[in-house]
C-alpha cells in the first residue's frame, strides 16, 4: 500500500530511498522509467549550467560597469588643453583662430 500524501511529504530523502529500494524488488520497470531518470538528470545538469552562466554574466556586468566608470573618470581627470591664438591658412587667405595645444 502506498503512503498517504502527508506521510510521503514528511519522509526524509533517506526514508524515500529505503522505501524505493524495498518496492523495487516487487515491481517491473519499463523503458519509460529509464527515460524519466535520464530526463531528470538532464534537467539537473541544465539547472547547474544556467546557474553557472548567471554567475558569469553577473561578473561580466560588474566588469562592464567598472570599465564604463573608468572611461568617464579618466578624461575628466586629464589636464585640459590650452587654447592659444594661431594663424590659419585657407587657400590663399590667412586668418587667426583659437587652437588647442597640449599642456
Amino acid at each position: 500500500m502506498a503512503p498517504t500524501f502527508d506521510r510521503l511529504a514528511a519522509m526524509t530523502d533517506d526514508d524515500l530511498r529505503a522505501a524505493y529500494d524495498a518496492a523495487a524488488g516487487n515491481t517491473v520497470t519499463g523503458t519509460a522509467f529509464y527515460l524519466d531518470e535520464l530526463n531528470r538528470r538532464a534537467f539537473a545538469r541544465a539547472g547547474l549550467s544556467a546557474h553557472r552562466l548567471a554567475r558569469i554574466s553577473a561578473v561580466m556586468a560588474c566588469v562592464a560597469v567598472i570599465v564604463a566608470v573608468v572611461a568617464i573618470i579618466v578624461p575628466l581627470l586629464a589636464q585640459s588643453p590650452e587654447v592659444q591664438p594661431c594663424t590659419v591658412v585657407v587657400g590663399h587667405e590667412t586668418g587667426t583662430a583659437q587652437c588647442l595645444t597640449s599642456p
